[in-house]
Parts: structure tokens; sequence; C-alpha cells
């Protein structure tokens, strides 16, 4: 058992709304409007699902999703295939789904992810605009180019492209996403990491019969951890979303679904600089999912070691909060976001209403 404890929130309420979670996931049958509610506020289909009452509630959002996912596939099949040219691998999205849930549907897969090395990122650009893809959003159905100003802002700050779209004609999926990152680190780390080197870890996969390229496992649960970890811990994505259940409980059925080697996976954090993250996902993850085999990956992981940051949010030291239990304890609050903007600085609002203005325009 971990040693280090996190004070918790107690606020019945929400102790009452995880129980319910916990037990609805272990099987329990359990019917409850306001648990319902939550969970598809959460994208938490699968959980969802498992509530006798909602199964005919969401069995058409489920179809028409996975015949989303499927045409926007397919449309990218040549796309796939003139990217095997690169060091490559999808991340995230139908990828993962497939390999965690029962069908890709129960997960929200909004754009297609793809990781590639930096140094390839104006052929990787070229080659979309050959395959239809344009850098801009969708406005009144119709695809609006980004300015100049939002192409830098992304590139620099985020270290992904701004998103590039395709028109169709699939009334699936009329307009297809793709976003291009090029490190699986936020924008504000002082530090980088070697990409060519991280995508030497791929590996052959199928989703609905095309073949792309995805991580290896040990380095997509990397992948999928550092993703996590920047949406829990972005000030701009809290003001905005919230921290999201969702995030928990595909790093929980990951562990669960996915053979890792936890002593393996360790050293290869530690080489990487990045145990403190992995270790972040984990605690807060097993404090909203206990179970026997996350224990496992933390007594590899040693929570004692880094207690700095289990209840901090933040991408850098600029902005660093503390909350008391930290992200797992605010997941069931409604007044989260009132409660972040309280502690705000003018330097954190700022530098939120610059995210806005370039992610919107």
């Amino acid at each position: 058992m971990i040693k280090f404890i996190i004070e918790r929130v107690s606020i019945m309420n929400d102790i009452g709304l995880l129980n319910l979670i916990q037990k609805l996931h272990l099987g329990e049958l359990i019917d409850d409007e306001c648990l319902a509610t939550f969970l598809e506020q959460q994208e938490c289909y699968f959980l969802l699902s498992k509530m006798p009452s909602q199964k005919n509630r969401i069995i058409s959002y489920l179809i028409v999703n996975q015949m989303r996912i499927i045409s926007q596939y397919e449309e990218c099949r040549s796309l796939f295939e003139e990217l095997n040219n690169f060091p490559y691998a999808i991340i995230k999205g139908a990828v993962l789904s497939k390999q965690i849930y029962p069908s890709v549907a129960y997960r929200m897969s909004r754009d297609i992810d793809i990781l590639i090395s930096p140094r390839n990122l104006k052929e990787i650009g070229i080659i979309l605009k050959q395959h239809g893809f344009i850098q801009g959003q969708v406005i009144d159905n119709t695809i609006k180019p980004y300015s100049r100003e939002k192409n830098i802002f992304q590139k620099i700050y985020t270290h992904q492209l701004a998103s590039y779209v395709k028109k169709t004609d699939n009334i699936y999926s009329p307009f297809i996403n793709v976003d291009v990152n090029c490190s699986i680190v936020w924008g504000e780390a002082s530090w980088c990491m070697n990409m060519d080197s991280f995508l030497e870890n791929t590996e052959s996969f199928e989703v609905f019969g095309i073949k792309i390229r995805k991580l290896k496992t040990n380095f997509e649960f990397i992948a999928l951890c550092m993703h996590h970890y920047k949406d829990l811990n972005s000030l701009y994505l809290l003001s905005e979303r919230g921290i999201k259940l969702s995030l928990f409980y595909d790093i929980k059925l990951y562990v669960t679904k996915k053979y890792i080697d936890v002593k393996e996976l360790k050293f290869i954090c530690d080489k990487l600089c990045i145990s403190e993250y992995i270790t972040f996902c984990l605690y807060h993850t097993n404090i909203i999912f206990p179970s026997d085999i996350i224990e496992h990956y933390l007594e590899f992981f040693c929570p004692n070691d880094y207690s700095y940051i289990l209840n901090r949010i933040g991408l850098d030291e600029n902005e660093y909060k503390y909350m008391v239990g930290g992200v797992s304890s605010w997941v069931f609050d409604n007044e989260f976001k009132n409660k972040l903007n309280s502690i705000l600085t003018e330097y954190d609002k700022k530098k939120i209403e610059i995210n806005k203005k370039y992610r919107e325009a």
C-alpha cells in the first residue's frame, strides 16, 4: 500500500457520486439519473452503457460515432500509405479505443492525431495539402484558412501544427480534422524530447482493415499519460473544460487491458526524465479507480519521491497552483471552474486570453 496520502476534499455528494462510479465500473447494476447525466457530460460512454436504463439512450450515438470514425480512416487510407515513408505514429483516437474499449465508438474521437519528428514537419505539411487538407477551421460549412499568426502561435507554443481540415462527401464525416504533433511535451516545457529516437518504437496496426503505425505499448502508455497530464494541468484547458473523468478512465483501462513490463517502463521514464508526470497520472487514477494493478505500478514509481507534484496544477513554475487533494479530489466539484478562477493571477488570465484568441481565430 502506498504510504503517501494527500488530504481529500470530502464533499458528501461528491463522495456519493464517486462511489456509484466505482461500483458501476466493477459491474454493479446501477440506475441513477444524476450519474447518467454526469457520465454523458464527461463523455464516459462506456461507463454510461453499463447502466441498464441508458443503453437505448446512447445506441444511436454509438452507431453514428462508429460510422464517422470508419469514414475518417477510409478517407485517409492513401494518406497513411504515403506517411509510411516517414517515422510516424497515430496516437489516441481510434487506435487507443480499439485496444481498451469493446468498440471504438465508446470513446469520443474528434480528430486523427499524428505524431512525427520536427524535422519532417515541412514534408508532412506538403503531403497533407496534396491530399486535400487545409490548415483552417470549419465555419458555416466552409473551411476558413488560419491566419499566419495562428499558425506561428500553434507551432511555437503547443508543439503542434494548427489543425488540418479536409472536406468530404461523406454524410457521417463531412469534415476530417488531422492534428500533427511534433512532441509529446507541452509548449511551456523548458526541455524537449528527441522524437526521432522516440519514434523508433513503433509497430504496424490495423484499424478497420487499414494499416497504420502506432507506438509500442510502453511508449504508447507514456504518450497517453503525457497528453493527459497536459490536459489536467493546462490552466487554459482546465478553465475551459474542467477536469475530465474520461482521462483517468483511459489510463485505468489501458493498464488493465494491456500488459506492461513495469520495471522496463520505469527505466524508460527515468531515462526520458518524465517519471514524475507518469506518477501523477497513475496516482490520481488510483484515487478514482483504485486497483491492485495500479498499486503495483506505484510501487515502482514511488509517489513519495514526487509528493511535490501530486497536488499541483500548472505547466510551468510561473503558473503552479496547489489544490488540496489534487485534481482527483475536484473531478466531481461543480464549482471547480469558479474556484480555479479565484486563484488565477493576472499573468494566468492574460495567458488564458491569448490562448483563446489564437485557438479560436
